[in-house]
């Protein structure tokens, strides 16, 4: 599940999308363990402004990458790796 993941996030990140607000809701599984990403209201475009996604994540605050908390400006493919990570830690350990 976990290789499934980090597969749909990177098709994702591919066609220029990042989703931002990734959490356990956010990975749905399919009969054959084949995760898709939902949450969609989150996604961003790597060529739009964030500017709402502290409003849309109130409880995300284990999940979300450090530097999301110094300043939206960084929000980046690199926070959804960020985000996979402490969902997988969170859910191995």
């Amino acid at each position: 599940i976990a290789d499934s993941a980090a597969v749909a996030l990177q098709s994702a990140h591919a066609h220029g999308w990042f989703h931002g607000a990734l959490r356990s809701s956010s990975l749905l599984a399919d009969s054959t363990r084949s995760i898709k990403i939902s949450g969609l209201g989150f996604v961003q475009s790597f060529s739009s402004t964030p500017n709402s996604w502290k409003s849309g994540s109130r409880g995300l605050r284990n999940y979300l990458a450090p530097e999301l908390f110094a300043s939206s400006d960084c929000l980046s493919p690199a926070c959804d790796i960020y985000s996979l990570g402490a969902l997988l830690h969170t859910h191995l350990s």
